[in-house]
């Protein structure tokens, strides 16, 4: 008897059970043919950010383009100011007549034509510009959208560290709108260049507004 009792009590909880779970449950009459119910889905979906970056950036100037880059121009033969900014000489010729030099004691003074505002225009920079395209991007899910930066380090040698995509698209397509480059400023100074190296770590920086 008892055991019948608690059976009977057990059988009544599922009961109850499977009804609270079935209250959205659609009955239809013997002979029809359609039923249907609506349910509500909700999925929460969390602010994305995946970065995209190299971790190691080595470039390997050619002299050329150095000196082209700080020249405003490119290497020249002639070095006259007629030429400038194109001022690097090389291979020219110059020429001096007797006329030309001056006596002072037992030396004998020759002036070329080289003067320091005869290529003003094209004066030789102590820093140079650096830009690498597509070093970076980002694929993010973002419904307020994305503020991209760069910065470098306090105890680097570069300055000016920045990139011209401040504000990258939040898609997770690339080549939307999302794919950045890396700008900054390397000195060209003795100290700086004392081992040939100019080098710096740049903090590539991207925030859900």
């Amino acid at each position: 008897m008892k055991f019948e009792v608690k059976e009977s009590i057990r059988n009544m909880a599922k009961a109850g059970a499977l009804a609270g779970s079935l209250l959205g449950l659609s009955i239809v009459g013997q002979g029809a043919n359609a039923a249907e119910g609506v349910v509500s889905v909700d999925v929460t979906v969390p602010p994305l950010i995946i970065l995209y970056y190299y971790d190691d950036i080595d470039i390997d100037l050619d002299a050329t383009a150095l000196a082209n880059a700080i020249t405003n121009g490119d290497i020249d033969a002639n070095c006259d100011a007629t030429n400038a900014p194109e001022f690097l000489c090389s291979a020219g010729t110059l020429s001096f007549n007797t006329t030309d030099g001056t006596a002072a004691g037992s030396t004998i003074t020759y002036n070329a034509d080289i003067e320091a505002d005869s290529f003003a225009d094209g004066s030789i920079n102590s820093s140079i510009d650096f830009i690498v395209n597509n070093a970076w991007a980002v694929r993010a899910i973002s419904p307020t959208g994305l503020v991209a930066g760069v910065a470098g380090s306090p105890t680097g040698e570069f300055t000016a560290a920045s990139t011209t995509l401040s504000n990258p698209s939040a898609s997770l397509l690339l080549d939307a709108g999302n794919i950045g480059d890396l700008r900054f400023t390397a000195p060209l100074t003795p100290a700086a260049l004392s081992d040939g190296v100019l080098s710096d770590q740049l903090t590539i920086t991207v925030t859900q507004i």
